[in-house]
């Protein structure tokens, strides 16, 4: 008796997922997502989905939180430079048609896809007080030390200035939103 027959005499018209992943080579009970995809009277042919493995950064739990540091900083020194090239091509495209300076645009605008990043994470820490507080102390300590980096830099141009002072919180705010909030929820 050939492997066809036995699946289709052991699942039968509603699978169970037990034996249908038993069979598929999964003893453990396998993954959930069977699909039946064509049924013959001697043959019925089983699609398993798995879930595959991201290699997508920043890595995340199974509620959506970011799991490490070194991905949390990562992606939000990534999200400041595209943010501040995004930037410069618009300062610069406003310059060519005669609407300003190049440079003189706000650089704090970078900080948009970082904040993105925060929002999405902040989410994903649903339940619990520890993230309002968590995310209160790391706005706090980011913007005061983003505005005391870019009172620093105030002679270079708004767009180079504002970057820094956006660079500078997005770091702060995801070290300490980072080590904060899992501090607190531990609590």
């Amino acid at each position: 008796m050939g492997g066809s027959n036995l699946a289709a005499s052991t699942l039968g018209a509603p699978y169970h997922r037990g034996s249908a992943a038993i069979l598929a080579g999964y003893p453990d009970g396998g993954p959930a997502n069977l699909v039946r995809v064509r049924h013959r009277p001697r043959r019925t042919l089983i699609l398993v989905m798995t879930e595959s493995k991201s290699d997508s950064l920043p890595r995340r739990d199974a509620a959506g939180r970011v799991v490490a540091l070194p991905d949390l900083l990562g992606v939000v020194g990534a999200g400041l430079v595209i943010g501040l090239v995004v930037l410069l091509l618009f300062d610069g495209v406003f310059t060519l048609i005669g609407d300003g300076r190049l440079g003189q645009s706000n650089g704090w605008l970078a900080v948009i896809l970082p904040a993105w990043l925060f929002a999405e994470d902040f989410r994903a820490w649903a339940g619990g007080s520890a993230r309002f507080v968590a995310a209160a102390v790391a706005t706090g300590v980011g913007v005061a030390s983003g505005l005391l980096a870019a009172g620093i830099a105030a002679d270079l141009p708004p767009t180079a200035g504002g970057g820094i002072g956006a660079a500078v919180f997005a770091l702060v705010y995801a070290a300490v939103w980072f080590h904060g909030v899992r501090w607190l929820d531990g609590r």
